[in-house]
């Protein structure tokens, strides 16, 4: 889909000092081919956040986009961000907020539930797609 600029390269090109003054020059250097830059204001009722997506070449913004909510929704902002930079500009259905579940019986114990509601963030997770095992019944 995207291919990132690693993060030593992109430390070299120096901050936007507003959301309108982007250093492209600098970024054209690097070969970015697109650059995001945002801004977050607070409002009496949480923040206001937002988001452009500019062309390098063309200096223009491609795709901009402003949400306003609580301060504690930076990362569903965030997601919403991703997935619809995937859809304006791949036309494809972003993932970033789908939340991913699991089954687990390892124990025989039933622990169905979202990756967020864990104590342990970092899962193996194998087999994706595979139906759940189904337990046989007892008699």
């Amino acid at each position: 889909m995207f291919a990132l600029v690693p993060k030593d390269i992109v430390n070299t090109v120096p901050a936007a000092t507003s959301i309108a003054d982007v250093p492209f020059d600098r970024w054209r250097e690097v070969n970015a081919d697109g650059v995001v830059i945002g801004t977050v204001q607070k409002t009496p009722t949480g923040v206001r956040v937002e988001m452009r997506l500019y062309s390098v070449r063309g200096r223009q913004p491609s795709y901009s986009r402003e949400y306003t909510g609580a301060a504690t929704s930076k990362r569903l902002f965030a997601h919403q961000m991703a997935d619809e930079i995937h859809q304006q500009q791949r036309n494809l259905r972003g993932v970033a907020r789908t939340k991913l579940t699991f089954n687990s019986d390892r124990d025989g114990d039933k622990m169905p539930s979202t990756i967020e509601k864990r104590h342990v963030k970092e899962q193996v997770i194998g087999r994706l797609c595979a139906p759940p095992r189904r337990r046989p019944q007892s008699a």
